[in-house]
């Protein structure tokens, strides 16, 4: 068996690095890919696997053009415990010229096999811990008051929960515990299922444009969110953030829900605002309008421009 090996950016992969690698995929005339890595990784093996062989640029099939099956078959292998890639059926891809970030999106796309295995976690540095699991929690609050939600969305958003209440901390605080590696895995798992079923929300689609901007880390930025979002929906799921405050502190108080996910920052060693990362208040209109597509579409409370502005952004500043 021959293979070929692409690897070597930095950062989520963008529509340059996915028409990279699909070049040589085409030269070298793979049948199958695998990607071995964090989410950023995952997607791009993803994306490469739909559009190889296809008519067609990246471009093109992210900004609507329909991408026609099959793909090649993909096997993905998390190392990180966070983004839910291995089981999704999109990829999260950036365009640097036009500056966004969009999900390439197709029933066909989930990977045909996924390996988790948290052994492959274990060597996970504290700081990277915390952004993916933080990006897991963030997936499965939002999942679970998502407009898109249901019974069974909502179980593994319980599930997913009840997995990061117990281990997220104590995996930051030792990552060689296999335990609770295992369970931060599972938890990552549980929540690709969740928002690839019940959508996401104002978290996501607000961390899309300042990531792709300023170049911060995904599951930093969500966590940072996080807790503003809350208190933005909060009149709109009081009752299922009073659910899950319970799951995650013992208290079914959902105004104590955005309390603990600011301590819990705190607790991860994360006091970052976004003027932190070069962000400034001129900026925050922009922020906003570049939200309102994707993730922000099942958001429980539907925003406008002045409300992002006002309610979530200024205060994160």
């Amino acid at each position: 068996m021959k293979l070929s090996f692409f690897y070597g950016w930095e950062g989520e992969p963008d529509t340059e690095i996915v028409e990279e690698g699909r070049r040589i995929g085409e030269k070298e005339k793979v049948e199958f890919i695998i990607a071995i890595g964090g989410g950023s990784v995952i997607d791009c093996g993803k994306a490469i696997s739909g559009v190889i062989g296809k008519k067609g640029s990246v471009e093109e099939f992210l900004e609507g053009k329909e991408l026609p099956p099959p793909p090649l078959p993909f096997i993905a292998i998390p190392t990180t415990a966070g983004t839910g890639s291995e089981v999704t059926n999109n990829a999260v891809l950036i365009n640097k010229k036009k500056i966004y970030k969009k999900s390439l999106r197709a029933p066909f796309l989930n990977p045909k096999l996924a390996i988790v295995d948290p052994v492959l976690t274990l060597t996970l540095p504290p700081h990277i811990t915390a952004y993916t699991g933080l990006d897991a929690l963030a997936q499965l609050i939002e999942a679970y008051v998502s407009q898109g939600s249901n019974p069974i969305t909502d179980s593994f958003c319980i599930k997913g929960l009840q997995f990061i209440s117990r281990s997220l901390k104590k995996a930051f605080e030792n990552g060689e515990d296999i335990s609770h590696r295992y369970n931060m895995s599972l938890a990552a798992l549980l929540s690709g299922m969740a928002l690839t079923n019940a959508g996401l929300g104002a978290v996501h689609g607000l961390a899309h444009p300042i990531g792709v901007r300023w170049g911060i880390p995904h599951g930093l930025i969500c966590g940072v969110l996080l807790p503003h979002v809350v208190r933005f929906n909060m009149e709109y799921c009081k009752k299922k953030y009073a659910e899950l405050c319970q799951i995650l502190t013992g208290i079914k108080d959902a105004y104590h829900l955005p309390i603990f996910l600011t301590q819990l920052l705190w607790d991860l060693g994360i006091n970052d605002r976004l003027r932190n990362w070069g962000v400034k208040e001129k900026d925050l209109e922009w922020i906003a309008e570049s939200s309102f597509s994707g993730s922000m579409l099942k958001n429980p409370r539907k925003p406008n421009k002045d409300e992002l502005v006002k309610e979530i952004l200024v205060p994160c500043l």
